[in-house]
């Protein structure tokens, strides 16, 4: 059987990126007639051959990579992976490949376990930079792979569906700093340097504080723990050495539920608060005051356009017209709770 040409080995034919040969093979207005020329030349050299669903005998097989913990979060990740499915129809056949916690330990040996021969493509919630190595290594071998939720930057992933955690970040540290009038005392709760998304919210938020708000002090608080629990009691023995803290902001959902715990425990609604998610702890924190605003990512549309991507990508040859599929989020508080949905 002879090997498959993909828009890789077109490109790096061609020396160009998998995005300017995607565009230039589907004609996109912002590639010039000549590189298109170029393109259609050297894939017709090699073989390739544009597949739609009406002419594909056999499925599309994608493996979804993420994990189960959050509840709040990656169910409904799933139920947009699902719908996207359910519009699919039988053409596409997709598998949950799922660990506990976004760990990479856990994700690296998930993907070590994967027969990626089994699969037309993957799409991956990078659980730090060790998926990176997989991710280049399956590209090089013509296995397209995509990345959503988290990024891994640096590697040769096809594309990125998820929010931009840098603006999310300075969102964050803008409306807490308008929040406590622009002076006091903030703890900015980090976590794994592994996460780029977590580590990018961190960085920008403490640049928004640092150059934006300089009567603020800025308190960097970290921790290693994926568990609420763990995680609850270090902001509970922080908070109580350090009871002149009046502004918190979380870099990640469960962050956000410990501190509500914590600030519920000892009765703290004079503290402010921006976290992330719309776990049913940190709405009920918004709804009882230990919480000003949450940042809402729009999970249900990760997953759903992560997989309309792909299939998109798998059964046409087209790619997004950006390498960044990047969703706002959106700032919800006590008077809006009930507007994000499916």
């Amino acid at each position: 059987m002879a090997e498959k040409v993909t828009l890789a080995k077109i490109a790096e034919a061609c020396q160009l990126s998998v995005g300017t040969v995607s565009r230039a093979l589907n004609d996109r207005s912002d590639i010039s007639k000549e590189t298109k020329s170029y393109v259609a030349r050297i894939a017709k050299e090699l073989g390739y051959q544009k597949i739609g669903f009406d002419e594909k005998a056999d499925s599309v097989r994608i493996g979804m990579v993420y994990c189960k913990e959050r509840a709040d979060f990656y169910d409904e990740v799933t139920l947009g992976i699902r719908k996207a499915a359910q519009e699919l129809g039988e053409h596409v056949k997709i598998d949950l490949l799922q660990t506990q916690y976004l760990d990479q330990a856990a994700q690296t040996e998930l993907l070590s376990s994967i027969d990626i021969q089994k699969y037309n493509g993957l799409v991956i919630n990078a659980a730090g930079s060790e998926t990176g190595r997989f991710i280049n290594q399956w590209i090089e071998q013509g296995i397209p792979i995509a990345t959503f939720n988290t990024d891994i930057p640096s590697g040769k992933r096809l594309f990125y569906v998820g929010c931009s955690a840098y603006i999310a970040g300075q969102m964050g540290a803008h409306l807490l700093g308008k929040l406590i009038g622009q002076k006091g005392k903030i703890a900015l709760l980090g976590s794994s340097l592994e996460k780029t998304a977590w580590v990018d919210r961190f960085s920008s938020a403490y640049a928004v504080f640092h150059q934006d708000f300089p009567e603020i002090e800025i308190c960097p608080v970290f921790h290693e723990s994926l568990t609420q629990k763990d995680i609850y009691l270090k902001v509970l023995d922080y908070l109580s050495q350090h009871p002149d803290i009046n502004g918190i902001l979380p870099v990640n959902g469960t962050g956000t539920c410990s501190v509500i715990q914590a600030l519920q425990k000892l009765n703290r609604k004079d503290i402010h608060m921006v976290g992330f998610d719309m776990a049913q702890e940190a709405r009920t924190g918004v709804q009882d005051g230990y919480c000003d605003a949450l940042l809402y990512q729009e999970p249900f549309r990760q997953g759903y356009l992560a997989v309309m991507n792909m299939v998109n990508y798998l059964m046409h040859g087209i790619l997004p017209s950006r390498q960044e599929t990047t969703l706002m989020p959106q700032i919800i508080m006590k008077y809006n709770l009930e507007i994000p949905g499916n």
